[in-house]
């Protein structure tokens, strides 16, 4: 055989070796097709720590939990509480449920069985990898979106979350993995999680202090709490501070709220070329809640009050009226936003209101009406036209 035909086929073979060898232009390069991205939730059951429980996560479809079969399930749960589960290529809404188990009391060191009361948590968009704490803030927030009969949505359960989290004092019930607060140690936690740890802790207390079941307390606090309850739950967070034995985290004073900072919102599809130019509405505030004045005889409100944020753009401007509570008329701020630049839908604007000492209200005590969004100067459509088919939002957060 000729010499240089057979280095040809040896180099042939070497190169097939890495390349795949192949007569005309050359073969291209095969491998296997990259895998689909997993969504992976992972975290902890806490009520305290939940051992001995199964989880499970189901999809939120049409508006509904699909219960037909459960997206993963693990279990049981270690002493810790703590699950994973992959739940493959899904992505969107999930319930995540622990059923059965049993925790260990943070008021009372109690051992008790959760069998008949399962814990819940919406989470509004799972995709890839999610942190969600099931507890009993979780389990009240999702009885709030269940119960209510409206059909299940990111937003309603962005918005129970965010609501249950305000009266309880925990800026993300499901992010957050909370600690035990009874446990040694749990003062070396970051202080979120010891926040979210003394909450569940004051729900311990409230149901020793009221002689309440875990079942009962979720019922008592699925709706939005009246200011009797509020002022329960306040006792009893004051009351696992102030003792030493159990409560193991730094915080040891029950320091009120002063301020309300609320953040305001659009929802909704503005049709091109409309964007929002201007928003007038009246933010209607509860006993105890107020905002700082520039003029005290004409209620304007101090422009420190208000921060541009969200989607509305450098330039926008924000200000507002306030008119103080008269007989069954609660306080208001009427507000006005204006962007020459104009805007899309989502959050635009914060204010900081001040609390007055002893002051307790939630999310739901502060209420909008008399919404208006106005066409942008700059959109080409018609100027300062109504926009139609947006609807604003407000949530609210003590500090």
């Amino acid at each position: 055989m000729n010499m240089r035909l057979i280095l040809n086929i040896l180099v042939c073979l070497s190169l097939a070796t890495l390349f795949g060898c192949g007569g005309g232009g050359g073969a291209a390069s095969s491998g296997s097709p990259s895998p689909e991205a997993s969504t992976v939730v992972a975290g902890k059951a806490v009520k305290g720590p939940i051992g001995g429980g199964t989880v499970s996560i189901y999809a939120v479809s049409n508006g509904t939990v699909d219960r037909s079969a459960p997206l993963g399930t693990f279990g049981p749960t270690p002493a810790s509480g703590a699950y994973s589960i992959d739940i493959g290529s899904y992505t969107g809404p999930v319930l995540v449920e622990i059923v059965g188990g049993n925790y260990i009391d943070e008021a009372t060191g109690a051992q008790i069985d959760i069998t008949g009361v399962p814990l819940r948590a919406m989470v509004g968009n799972a995709s890839g990898d999610v942190s969600a704490a099931v507890t009993a803030l979780t389990e009240i927030a999702a009885k709030r979106v269940v119960d209510s009969g409206a059909p299940i949505t990111a937003e309603a359960i962005s918005a129970a979350n965010t609501d249950v989290g305000s009266t309880f004092g925990v800026a993300d019930i499901i992010g957050t993995i909370p600690v035990n607060a009874a446990v040694a140690g749990a003062d070396t936690a970051p202080l979120a999680q010891q926040q979210y740890g003394v909450a569940l802790a004051a729900v311990s207390k409230y149901m020793q202090l009221n002689s309440r079941t875990l079942g009962q307390s979720i019922t008592d606090y699925t709706p939005p709490p009246t200011a009797d309850l509020l002022l329960k739950l306040d006792t009893a967070r004051t009351a696992f501070l102030a003792d030493p034995e159990r409560n193991q985290t730094s915080i040891t004073v029950n320091t009120p709220a002063t301020k309300a900072v609320l953040k305001l919102s659009t929802a909704g599809t503005l049709t091109a070329p409309a964007t929002i130019g201007g928003i007038e509405v009246l933010i209607s505030l509860p006993t105890g809640v107020s905002v700082p004045l520039a003029d005290q005889v004409t209620g304007e409100v101090d422009a420190a009050a208000f921060t541009v944020s969200g989607v509305a753009p450098a330039g926008t401007s924000a200000s507002g009226k306030f008119t103080a509570a008269a007989g069954t008329s609660p306080a208001t701020i009427k507000l006005i936003v204006t962007s020459t630049a104009g805007f899309g839908t989502g959050e635009f604007v914060t204010i900081t209101c001040n609390l007055a000492s002893g002051t307790v209200v939630t999310q739901s005590d502060f209420s909008l009406t008399g919404f208006k969004a106005v066409n942008n100067v700059l959109t080409g459509g018609s100027v300062g036209a109504p926009i139609s088919g947006i609807t604003p939002a407000l949530t609210a957060t003590l500090q």
